[in-house]
Protein backbone atom coordinates (compact mmCIF):
# COMPACT_ATOMS: atom_id res chain seq x y z
CA UNK A 1 0.00 0.00 0.00
CA UNK A 2 1.81 3.43 -0.82
CA UNK A 3 2.33 5.81 1.59
CA UNK A 4 0.31 8.98 2.11
CA UNK A 5 2.59 12.15 1.35
CA UNK A 6 2.90 13.96 4.89
CA UNK A 7 2.95 17.56 5.36
CA UNK A 8 0.08 18.09 2.75
CA UNK A 9 -3.82 17.82 2.46
CA UNK A 10 -4.18 14.21 1.85
CA UNK A 11 -2.96 13.74 5.44
CA UNK A 12 -5.51 16.37 6.57
CA UNK A 13 -8.04 14.77 4.52
CA UNK A 14 -7.10 11.21 5.98
CA UNK A 15 -7.56 12.62 9.64
CA UNK A 16 -10.84 13.98 8.38
CA UNK A 17 -11.86 10.01 7.50
CA UNK A 18 -10.51 8.56 10.79
CA UNK A 19 -12.63 11.07 12.50
CA UNK A 20 -15.50 10.21 10.39
CA UNK A 21 -14.78 6.58 10.78
CA UNK A 22 -14.74 6.44 14.14
CA UNK A 23 -18.74 6.54 14.59
CA UNK A 24 -18.51 3.31 12.63
CA UNK A 25 -15.92 0.86 14.79
CA UNK A 26 -16.52 -1.99 12.06
CA UNK A 27 -15.06 0.18 9.66
CA UNK A 28 -12.55 2.04 11.89
CA UNK A 29 -11.27 -1.05 13.30
CA UNK A 30 -8.72 -1.74 10.21
CA UNK A 31 -7.45 1.57 10.35
CA UNK A 32 -4.99 2.29 12.74
CA UNK A 33 -4.26 6.18 13.87
CA UNK A 34 -0.98 6.98 12.88
CA UNK A 35 1.91 7.63 15.17
CA UNK A 36 4.17 10.89 15.02
CA UNK A 37 7.21 10.26 13.25
CA UNK A 38 10.13 11.67 15.64
CA UNK A 39 13.53 11.45 13.56
CA UNK A 40 16.72 12.34 15.82
CA UNK A 41 19.38 13.02 14.29
CA UNK A 42 22.77 13.06 16.73
CA UNK A 43 25.64 13.15 14.21
CA UNK A 44 28.66 15.61 14.13
CA UNK A 45 31.53 16.27 12.08
CA UNK A 46 34.53 14.27 13.47
CA UNK A 47 36.74 17.73 13.33
CA UNK A 48 33.79 19.50 15.58
CA UNK A 49 33.39 19.48 18.94
CA UNK A 50 31.14 16.20 20.27
CA UNK A 51 29.24 16.15 23.04
CA UNK A 52 29.57 12.56 23.53
CA UNK A 53 28.18 12.33 27.18
CA UNK A 54 25.49 14.65 26.58
CA UNK A 55 24.45 13.03 23.72
CA UNK A 56 24.26 9.81 24.97
CA UNK A 57 21.88 10.93 28.02
CA UNK A 58 19.52 13.33 25.57
CA UNK A 59 19.06 9.86 23.81
CA UNK A 60 17.82 8.11 26.54
CA UNK A 61 15.88 11.34 27.65
CA UNK A 62 14.07 10.80 23.95
CA UNK A 63 13.14 7.70 24.25
CA UNK A 64 11.82 8.13 27.43
CA UNK A 65 9.60 10.95 25.76
CA UNK A 66 8.44 8.78 22.92
CA UNK A 67 7.28 6.03 25.12
CA UNK A 68 5.21 8.19 27.07
CA UNK A 69 4.17 10.02 23.87
CA UNK A 70 3.25 7.50 21.24
CA UNK A 71 5.65 8.79 18.87
CA UNK A 72 7.81 6.36 16.49
CA UNK A 73 11.70 7.64 16.70
CA UNK A 74 14.01 6.74 14.44
CA UNK A 75 17.66 7.68 15.78
CA UNK A 76 20.35 8.47 13.25
CA UNK A 77 23.97 8.33 14.97
CA UNK A 78 25.96 8.42 11.55
CA UNK A 79 25.37 11.38 8.80
CA UNK A 80 25.45 9.10 5.71
CA UNK A 81 21.94 7.61 7.16
CA UNK A 82 20.19 11.05 6.67
CA UNK A 83 18.57 10.63 3.25
CA UNK A 84 15.76 11.75 1.29
CA UNK A 85 12.98 8.62 1.61
CA UNK A 86 14.19 8.96 5.20
CA UNK A 87 12.96 12.76 5.54
CA UNK A 88 9.86 11.96 3.19
CA UNK A 89 8.62 9.64 6.82
CA UNK A 90 9.56 12.54 9.28
CA UNK A 91 6.99 14.65 10.78
CA UNK A 92 9.52 16.27 13.10
CA UNK A 93 13.43 16.34 13.09
CA UNK A 94 15.36 16.84 16.37
CA UNK A 95 19.12 17.56 15.92
CA UNK A 96 20.23 16.66 19.56
CA UNK A 97 23.73 17.85 20.36
CA UNK A 98 24.80 17.75 16.70
CA UNK A 99 27.52 19.78 15.42
CA UNK A 100 30.27 20.98 12.72
CA UNK A 101 28.93 20.27 9.01
CA UNK A 102 26.70 17.17 8.89
CA UNK A 103 25.02 17.40 5.33
CA UNK A 104 26.50 16.54 1.79
CA UNK A 105 25.18 18.56 -0.97
CA UNK A 106 22.79 15.86 -2.26
CA UNK A 107 21.69 16.25 1.58
CA UNK A 108 21.14 20.08 2.01
CA UNK A 109 19.18 19.74 -0.90
CA UNK A 110 16.83 17.12 0.77
CA UNK A 111 16.89 18.67 3.44
CA UNK A 112 15.42 22.12 2.05
CA UNK A 113 13.16 20.36 0.21
CA UNK A 114 11.79 18.49 3.44
CA UNK A 115 11.30 22.26 5.44
CA UNK A 116 9.84 23.76 2.03
CA UNK A 117 6.79 20.51 2.18
CA UNK A 118 6.28 22.07 5.43
CA UNK A 119 8.47 19.85 7.87
CA UNK A 120 8.92 20.75 10.87
CA UNK A 121 12.78 20.95 13.15
CA UNK A 122 13.99 20.98 16.70
CA UNK A 123 17.62 21.91 17.69
CA UNK A 124 18.45 21.61 20.95
CA UNK A 125 22.11 23.06 22.49
CA UNK A 126 24.25 22.97 19.58
CA UNK A 127 21.95 23.76 16.85
CA UNK A 128 23.55 27.42 15.98
CA UNK A 129 27.10 25.57 16.23
CA UNK A 130 25.34 22.89 12.85
CA UNK A 131 25.41 23.75 9.42
CA UNK A 132 27.29 27.38 9.67
CA UNK A 133 28.35 27.35 6.37
CA UNK A 134 24.53 26.55 5.23
CA UNK A 135 22.83 29.54 4.27
CA UNK A 136 19.40 28.16 4.35
CA UNK A 137 20.18 26.18 7.64
CA UNK A 138 21.32 29.28 8.88
CA UNK A 139 18.57 31.27 7.87
CA UNK A 140 16.22 28.77 9.21
CA UNK A 141 17.78 29.16 12.98
CA UNK A 142 17.39 32.41 13.33
CA UNK A 143 20.41 33.67 10.89
CA UNK A 144 23.13 33.40 13.94
CA UNK A 145 25.94 31.22 14.07
CA UNK A 146 27.70 30.15 17.86
CA UNK A 147 30.70 32.66 18.35
CA UNK A 148 31.40 31.60 22.05
CA UNK A 149 30.35 31.50 25.72
CA UNK A 150 31.43 32.37 28.53
CA UNK A 151 32.26 29.35 32.08
CA UNK A 152 29.48 27.34 32.72
CA UNK A 153 27.38 29.17 35.50
CA UNK A 154 23.65 30.00 37.05
CA UNK A 155 21.75 32.71 35.59
CA UNK A 156 18.40 33.73 35.52
CA UNK A 157 15.90 32.96 32.67
CA UNK A 158 12.64 34.77 31.58
CA UNK A 159 9.62 33.30 29.88
CA UNK A 160 8.22 35.47 26.99
CA UNK A 161 5.66 33.60 26.34
CA UNK A 162 3.89 31.58 28.95
CA UNK A 163 1.09 29.69 26.86
CA UNK A 164 3.25 28.24 24.55
CA UNK A 165 3.48 24.21 25.32
CA UNK A 166 6.83 24.46 25.97
CA UNK A 167 6.57 27.04 28.39
CA UNK A 168 3.27 26.62 29.82
CA UNK A 169 5.08 24.59 32.82
CA UNK A 170 7.38 27.42 33.73
CA UNK A 171 7.47 30.44 36.41
CA UNK A 172 7.59 33.94 34.72
CA UNK A 173 11.46 33.82 35.54
CA UNK A 174 13.79 31.14 37.14
CA UNK A 175 17.28 30.32 37.24
CA UNK A 176 19.14 27.41 36.07
CA UNK A 177 22.77 26.76 35.32
CA UNK A 178 24.27 25.69 31.78
CA UNK A 179 26.14 27.21 29.17
CA UNK A 180 25.26 31.10 27.91
CA UNK A 181 25.41 30.54 24.03
CA UNK A 182 26.24 33.86 22.18
CA UNK A 183 25.70 34.56 18.78
CA UNK A 184 26.96 36.05 15.65
CA UNK A 185 23.59 37.12 15.18
CA UNK A 186 20.91 37.85 17.68
CA UNK A 187 17.77 35.73 16.97
CA UNK A 188 15.55 38.76 17.57
CA UNK A 189 16.97 40.51 14.29
CA UNK A 190 15.53 37.84 12.42
CA UNK A 191 12.28 39.34 11.83
CA UNK A 192 10.35 35.64 12.01
CA UNK A 193 11.81 35.11 15.32
CA UNK A 194 9.31 34.72 18.76
CA UNK A 195 11.36 34.29 21.80
CA UNK A 196 10.29 31.93 24.42
CA UNK A 197 13.30 32.07 26.71
CA UNK A 198 15.95 34.34 27.43
CA UNK A 199 18.46 35.16 29.73
CA UNK A 200 19.02 37.89 31.70
CA UNK A 201 22.70 39.31 30.78
CA UNK A 202 22.83 41.23 34.40
CA UNK A 203 22.56 37.87 36.35
CA UNK A 204 25.44 36.72 35.28
CA UNK A 205 29.22 37.07 34.18
CA UNK A 206 28.87 36.40 30.63
CA UNK A 207 32.33 38.39 29.65
CA UNK A 208 31.27 40.40 26.77
CA UNK A 209 29.35 37.52 25.65
CA UNK A 210 26.30 39.29 25.22
CA UNK A 211 23.76 41.78 23.36
CA UNK A 212 24.19 44.46 25.88
CA UNK A 213 22.16 45.13 29.05
CA UNK A 214 18.46 45.29 28.10
CA UNK A 215 18.71 44.07 25.34
CA UNK A 216 16.80 40.13 24.87
CA UNK A 217 19.20 37.34 24.46
CA UNK A 218 17.03 34.48 23.73
CA UNK A 219 17.90 30.95 24.63
CA UNK A 220 15.09 29.39 23.53
CA UNK A 221 12.88 30.46 20.46
CA UNK A 222 10.88 29.25 17.03
CA UNK A 223 9.40 30.73 14.23
CA UNK A 224 7.42 29.08 11.36
CA UNK A 225 9.41 29.60 7.97
CA UNK A 226 8.44 27.97 4.64
CA UNK A 227 5.25 26.41 6.14
CA UNK A 228 6.88 24.26 9.25
CA UNK A 229 7.67 24.87 12.44
CA UNK A 230 10.88 25.27 13.82
CA UNK A 231 11.69 25.71 17.75
CA UNK A 232 14.76 25.54 18.66
CA UNK A 233 16.54 25.98 22.57
CA UNK A 234 20.57 26.83 23.58
CA UNK A 235 20.05 25.07 26.64
CA UNK A 236 21.00 21.78 27.74
CA UNK A 237 24.73 21.39 27.55
CA UNK A 238 24.87 20.29 31.87
CA UNK A 239 23.54 16.89 31.77
CA UNK A 240 21.35 17.52 35.04
CA UNK A 241 18.87 19.15 32.96
CA UNK A 242 17.80 15.89 31.42
CA UNK A 243 16.73 14.85 35.00
CA UNK A 244 15.11 18.33 35.72
CA UNK A 245 11.21 17.76 35.20
CA UNK A 246 11.15 21.67 33.81
CA UNK A 247 13.50 20.65 31.03
CA UNK A 248 12.45 17.60 30.38
CA UNK A 249 8.76 19.02 29.49
CA UNK A 250 10.29 21.71 27.38
CA UNK A 251 11.56 19.57 24.95
CA UNK A 252 8.27 17.46 25.34
CA UNK A 253 6.28 21.21 24.48
CA UNK A 254 8.54 21.72 21.67
CA UNK A 255 8.32 18.45 19.87
CA UNK A 256 4.22 18.65 20.75
CA UNK A 257 4.47 22.33 19.01
CA UNK A 258 6.13 21.65 16.09
CA UNK A 259 4.70 18.41 15.51
CA UNK A 260 0.86 19.98 15.49
CA UNK A 261 -1.23 19.53 12.63
CA UNK A 262 -2.42 22.55 10.68
CA UNK A 263 -5.05 23.36 7.73
CA UNK A 264 -3.15 24.39 4.08
CA UNK A 265 -3.45 28.18 4.34
CA UNK A 266 -4.92 29.89 1.23
CA UNK A 267 -2.62 32.31 -0.08
CA UNK A 268 -2.53 36.10 0.61
CA UNK A 269 -4.83 38.16 -2.39
CA UNK A 270 -4.91 41.92 -2.81
CA UNK A 271 -7.99 43.88 -2.72
CA UNK A 272 -6.58 46.82 -4.07
CA UNK A 273 -4.30 47.29 -6.71
CA UNK A 274 -3.14 51.02 -6.49
CA UNK A 275 -4.51 52.67 -9.44
CA UNK A 276 -8.10 52.18 -9.73
CA UNK A 277 -11.44 51.00 -7.40
CA UNK A 278 -11.70 47.82 -9.85
CA UNK A 279 -13.32 45.01 -6.91
CA UNK A 280 -14.99 47.90 -5.39
CA UNK A 281 -18.55 50.23 -5.64
CA UNK A 282 -19.73 53.14 -3.57
CA UNK A 283 -23.22 53.07 -1.70
CA UNK A 284 -24.47 56.32 -0.77
CA UNK A 285 -27.00 57.00 2.02
CA UNK A 286 -28.38 60.56 0.11
CA UNK A 287 -28.56 61.06 -3.45
CA UNK A 288 -27.30 63.61 -3.06
CA UNK A 289 -23.37 62.52 -2.73
CA UNK A 290 -23.14 60.82 -5.77
CA UNK A 291 -22.09 63.22 -7.78
CA UNK A 292 -19.45 64.52 -5.43
CA UNK A 293 -15.94 62.95 -5.76
CA UNK A 294 -14.77 61.93 -2.04
CA UNK A 295 -12.43 58.23 -2.65
CA UNK A 296 -9.63 58.82 -5.18
CA UNK A 297 -6.54 56.64 -6.03
CA UNK A 298 -3.62 59.20 -5.85
CA UNK A 299 0.12 57.82 -5.20
CA UNK A 300 -0.76 54.05 -5.04
CA UNK A 301 -3.34 55.07 -2.01
CA UNK A 302 -7.16 54.79 -1.64
CA UNK A 303 -7.80 58.59 -0.49
CA UNK A 304 -11.02 59.30 1.33
CA UNK A 305 -11.24 63.32 1.63
CA UNK A 306 -14.07 65.35 2.48
CA UNK A 307 -12.07 68.36 4.15
CA UNK A 308 -13.80 70.47 1.70
CA UNK A 309 -17.37 69.54 2.37
CA UNK A 310 -18.28 68.22 5.67
CA UNK A 311 -21.89 68.18 4.97
CA UNK A 312 -22.27 64.60 3.14
CA UNK A 313 -24.37 61.42 4.52
CA UNK A 314 -22.78 58.38 5.17
CA UNK A 315 -20.88 57.05 2.31
CA UNK A 316 -19.30 53.49 1.65
CA UNK A 317 -16.53 51.91 -0.68
CA UNK A 318 -17.62 48.29 -0.23
CA UNK A 319 -16.25 45.17 -1.61
CA UNK A 320 -17.79 43.21 -4.43
CA UNK A 321 -17.07 39.72 -2.84
CA UNK A 322 -18.52 38.40 0.59
CA UNK A 323 -15.89 36.58 3.16
CA UNK A 324 -16.82 34.65 5.95
CA UNK A 325 -13.89 33.42 7.81
CA UNK A 326 -10.37 35.57 7.00
CA UNK A 327 -7.72 37.49 8.27
CA UNK A 328 -7.11 41.17 6.63
CA UNK A 329 -4.19 43.37 6.56
CA UNK A 330 -3.95 46.69 5.91
CA UNK A 331 -2.18 50.76 6.33
CA UNK A 332 -3.55 53.34 7.29
CA UNK A 333 -2.08 57.07 7.40
CA UNK A 334 -4.38 59.72 9.41
CA UNK A 335 -3.86 63.26 9.74
CA UNK A 336 -3.98 65.13 12.76
CA UNK A 337 -5.78 68.05 11.45
CA UNK A 338 -8.61 65.77 10.58
CA UNK A 339 -11.77 66.01 12.82
CA UNK A 340 -13.69 63.04 10.71
CA UNK A 341 -14.50 59.72 12.05
CA UNK A 342 -13.92 56.07 9.91
CA UNK A 343 -14.36 52.37 10.23
CA UNK A 344 -14.07 49.09 8.34
CA UNK A 345 -17.08 46.98 8.06
CA UNK A 346 -16.77 43.20 8.21
CA UNK A 347 -18.88 40.70 7.51
CA UNK A 348 -21.05 43.32 6.68
CA UNK A 349 -24.14 44.28 4.14
CA UNK A 350 -25.79 47.40 2.83
CA UNK A 351 -29.37 46.33 3.28
CA UNK A 352 -31.36 50.46 3.46
CA UNK A 353 -28.07 51.05 5.01
CA UNK A 354 -24.88 49.64 6.04
CA UNK A 355 -25.50 47.16 8.74
CA UNK A 356 -22.68 44.65 10.78
CA UNK A 357 -19.97 44.76 12.63
CA UNK A 358 -17.20 48.00 12.01
CA UNK A 359 -13.60 48.26 13.37
CA UNK A 360 -13.63 51.78 14.48
CA UNK A 361 -10.94 54.22 12.97
CA UNK A 362 -11.29 57.48 14.87
CA UNK A 363 -8.31 59.68 14.38
CA UNK A 364 -9.57 62.72 16.71
CA UNK A 365 -9.72 60.06 19.33
CA UNK A 366 -7.33 57.30 18.37
CA UNK A 367 -8.22 55.54 22.29
CA UNK A 368 -11.15 54.16 19.77
CA UNK A 369 -8.92 52.56 17.39
CA UNK A 370 -9.15 48.49 16.97
CA UNK A 371 -12.92 48.66 18.83
CA UNK A 372 -15.73 47.22 17.45
CA UNK A 373 -19.23 48.62 17.12
CA UNK A 374 -22.34 47.32 15.63
CA UNK A 375 -23.89 49.01 12.85
CA UNK A 376 -26.74 46.45 12.77
CA UNK A 377 -29.94 48.12 13.44
CA UNK A 378 -31.40 47.17 16.68
CA UNK A 379 -28.16 46.37 17.96
CA UNK A 380 -26.16 50.04 17.55
CA UNK A 381 -24.09 50.02 20.16
CA UNK A 382 -20.06 49.33 20.66
CA UNK A 383 -19.90 45.18 21.23
CA UNK A 384 -16.28 45.24 22.83
CA UNK A 385 -16.25 46.49 24.73
CA UNK A 386 -19.95 45.71 25.73
CA UNK A 387 -21.62 49.61 25.87
CA UNK A 388 -25.19 50.55 25.92
CA UNK A 389 -24.96 53.01 23.36
CA UNK A 390 -22.22 54.78 21.09
CA UNK A 391 -20.26 56.53 23.81
CA UNK A 392 -17.03 55.35 25.39
CA UNK A 393 -14.29 56.54 27.28
CA UNK A 394 -9.93 56.06 27.58
CA UNK A 395 -10.99 53.73 30.68
CA UNK A 396 -13.90 51.68 29.18
CA UNK A 397 -11.58 50.98 26.19
CA UNK A 398 -8.84 49.24 28.15
CA UNK A 399 -5.37 49.79 26.40
CA UNK A 400 -6.07 52.91 24.86
CA UNK A 401 -4.43 52.90 21.33
CA UNK A 402 -3.26 56.34 21.53
CA UNK A 403 0.00 55.29 22.70
CA UNK A 404 0.49 53.66 19.29
CA UNK A 405 -1.24 55.20 17.09
CA UNK A 406 0.59 57.57 14.30
CA UNK A 407 -0.35 60.68 12.15
CA UNK A 408 1.30 61.63 8.70
CA UNK A 409 4.36 63.09 9.62
CA UNK A 410 5.07 61.29 12.67
CA UNK A 411 8.83 60.92 13.02
CA UNK A 412 8.11 57.13 14.81
CA UNK A 413 8.70 53.43 12.76
CA UNK A 414 6.42 50.98 15.18
CA UNK A 415 9.22 48.25 15.13
CA UNK A 416 8.88 46.51 18.52
CA UNK A 417 11.91 48.14 21.13
CA UNK A 418 12.68 50.59 18.45
CA UNK A 419 9.64 53.62 19.97
CA UNK A 420 8.82 54.74 23.25
CA UNK A 421 5.02 53.95 21.72
CA UNK A 422 5.28 51.14 21.07
CA UNK A 423 3.68 48.49 23.42
CA UNK A 424 4.60 44.63 24.20
CA UNK A 425 4.19 42.67 21.77
CA UNK A 426 0.93 40.08 22.74
CA UNK A 427 2.01 36.83 23.57
CA UNK A 428 -0.81 35.37 20.56
CA UNK A 429 0.54 36.35 17.06
CA UNK A 430 -0.02 32.54 16.04
CA UNK A 431 -1.91 33.44 12.84
CA UNK A 432 0.81 36.40 11.79
CA UNK A 433 2.78 34.28 9.22
CA UNK A 434 6.81 34.68 9.77
CA UNK A 435 7.13 34.56 6.22
CA UNK A 436 4.66 37.75 5.37
CA UNK A 437 6.03 40.32 7.67
CA UNK A 438 4.75 43.85 7.22
CA UNK A 439 6.95 46.88 6.02
CA UNK A 440 7.16 49.02 8.80
CA UNK A 441 6.80 52.40 7.67
CA UNK A 442 6.84 56.03 9.36
CA UNK A 443 3.70 57.86 9.77
CA UNK A 444 1.85 54.30 8.91
CA UNK A 445 0.24 52.37 10.97
CA UNK A 446 -0.60 48.75 10.44
CA UNK A 447 -3.77 47.06 11.21
CA UNK A 448 -4.97 43.65 11.48
CA UNK A 449 -8.40 42.38 11.51
CA UNK A 450 -9.09 38.57 11.99
CA UNK A 451 -12.90 36.90 11.75
CA UNK A 452 -12.60 33.72 12.56
CA UNK A 453 -16.03 31.60 13.18
CA UNK A 454 -17.75 33.90 16.13
CA UNK A 455 -14.58 35.58 16.96
CA UNK A 456 -13.17 38.86 15.96
CA UNK A 457 -9.91 39.69 17.02
CA UNK A 458 -8.32 43.35 15.80
CA UNK A 459 -4.08 44.53 16.19
CA UNK A 460 -3.09 48.41 15.94
CA UNK A 461 0.50 48.01 15.11
CA UNK A 462 0.78 44.42 16.57
CA UNK A 463 -1.27 45.28 20.08
CA UNK A 464 -4.04 43.20 20.21
CA UNK A 465 -7.14 45.88 20.81
CA UNK A 466 -10.60 43.70 20.75
CA UNK A 467 -10.76 39.86 20.72
CA UNK A 468 -14.85 39.61 20.91
CA UNK A 469 -16.51 36.57 21.40
CA UNK A 470 -19.60 37.20 19.57
CA UNK A 471 -21.40 34.17 20.18
CA UNK A 472 -24.57 35.03 20.64
CA UNK A 473 -24.40 38.65 19.26
CA UNK A 474 -23.18 37.75 15.58
CA UNK A 475 -25.16 34.85 14.86
CA UNK A 476 -28.39 35.95 16.90
CA UNK A 477 -31.52 35.91 15.04
CA UNK A 478 -31.26 40.05 14.35
CA UNK A 479 -28.19 39.55 12.46
CA UNK A 480 -29.34 36.24 10.82
CA UNK A 481 -32.01 38.59 9.64
CA UNK A 482 -29.84 41.38 8.64
CA UNK A 483 -27.68 39.00 6.98
CA UNK A 484 -24.44 40.15 8.64
CA UNK A 485 -22.40 39.11 11.59
CA UNK A 486 -20.77 36.20 10.07
CA UNK A 487 -20.43 36.73 6.47
CA UNK A 488 -21.00 39.74 4.16
CA UNK A 489 -19.00 41.90 2.46
CA UNK A 490 -16.04 44.45 3.54
CA UNK A 491 -16.45 48.00 2.97
CA UNK A 492 -14.38 51.46 4.24
CA UNK A 493 -16.78 53.93 5.92
CA UNK A 494 -16.84 58.03 5.21
CA UNK A 495 -18.79 59.16 8.44
CA UNK A 496 -21.73 61.56 7.82
CA UNK A 497 -21.14 65.22 8.95
CA UNK A 498 -17.38 65.38 9.03
CA UNK A 499 -14.48 66.49 7.64
CA UNK A 500 -12.28 63.52 6.83
CA UNK A 501 -8.82 62.71 5.37
CA UNK A 502 -7.43 59.38 5.41
CA UNK A 503 -5.20 57.22 3.21
CA UNK A 504 -5.61 53.40 3.30
CA UNK A 505 -2.84 51.11 1.23
CA UNK A 506 -1.43 47.37 0.99
CA UNK A 507 -5.33 45.49 1.86
CA UNK A 508 -4.65 42.23 1.55
CA UNK A 509 -6.97 39.45 2.70
CA UNK A 510 -6.32 35.64 3.16
CA UNK A 511 -9.16 33.13 3.76
CA UNK A 512 -8.83 31.09 6.73
CA UNK A 513 -10.00 27.34 6.44
CA UNK A 514 -9.80 26.88 2.45
CA UNK A 515 -7.98 24.40 0.58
Amino acid sequence: MSRIPRHSKYRVATARLLLALLAFPCAASSLASEATQVTLITASDPHAFIHAQQISSFTRLMRDLAYEENWKLTEIRDAKHITEDLLKQTDVLVFGYTGGKIFDKKQEADFEQYVRSGGSTIGVHSITYTEASNPFFLELVGGGKFAGHPPTQPAELIVHEGRHPSTQHLPARFKSSDEWYCYSQNPIEDADTRTLLSVDPSSYAHDGKTYGEGVTHPMTWYNQKHGGRHWFTSLGHTMILHQRGWFVDHIRGGIQWAAAEREPLAPWTSLFDGESLDGWHLRYDSEDDVSKTFVTVEDGTLLFDTTSDGKQKGIWLVSNHEYDDFELRMKIQSFSDSPGNSGIQVRSRYNDRMEGPQIDIHPPAPFRNGLIYDMTQGNQRWIQPSLPDHKVTPEQAGDPAKDYWVHAGDDTEHQTGASPRQLPVPIHLDFIEANDQETWEKGWNNIIIRCEGTRITTFVNEAMIADLDGDGILNDALHQAAHVGMRGHIAFQIHARGKLKLRVKDIRIREIGAE
